[in-house]
């Protein structure tokens, strides 16, 4: 099996406090960017150079993978962004048409309709990331390798553990 690394923060190289650039331990190649808030997707990187696998699932892990807590935080999130863009939107669609038409438009019309187009988009992108994890955690091969790596505990071994521990 492939070298299993866990990448720290200081082999993270940070551009602004929201995004990184991970490069491998091994051969210092950069193998991706990611924004430093917790995301959905494959909770590891993969060396093209080396073949290091570089474990970041302190950063991005599969849905399923997620506690119930993380899994409400990312959904609340959804509606935060949607209150302060979407939101945010529709009251700048109220000045704009003041301005340029010098149509009045409610904020307490625009608003609410501005959320509700950013909690769609939102919310859909939310889905759609939940739905290609679950695709990748439904194969059993990619959950051996999540096992391999120590990803995920193998619960067959644990179960006849605490199964012989009865005896």
């Amino acid at each position: 099996m492939a070298l299993v690394t866990q990448l720290s923060v200081r082999q993270r190289d940070y551009i602004i406090p929201t995004l990184i650039f991970y490069k491998c331990p091994k051969c210092k190649k950069r193998l991706g960017l990611q924004d430093d808030y917790h995301s959905i997707g494959e909770p590891f990187l993969i060396c093209p150079n080396c073949n290091v696998v570089n474990i970041i699932s302190k950063n991005r892990t599969e849905w399923d993978l997620k506690s119930p807590a993380q899994q409400f935080l990312f959904k609340a999130k959804v509606v935060f962004f949607s209150l302060f863009v979407g939101g945010g939107f529709g009251v700048f669609i109220t000045e704009g048409l003041k301005r340029i038409v010098q149509f009045n438009l409610s904020y307490f019309i625009s608003f609410p309709i501005g959320f509700f187009i950013g909690y769609l988009i939102f919310n859909g992108d939310l889905k759609g990331d939940i739905k290609e994890s679950r695709e990748r955690i439904s194969n059993p091969r990619y959950i051996k390798f999540l096992t391999e790596i120590g990803l995920i505990k193998n619960t067959i071994s644990s179960d006849s553990k605490s199964d012989n521990r009865d005896q």
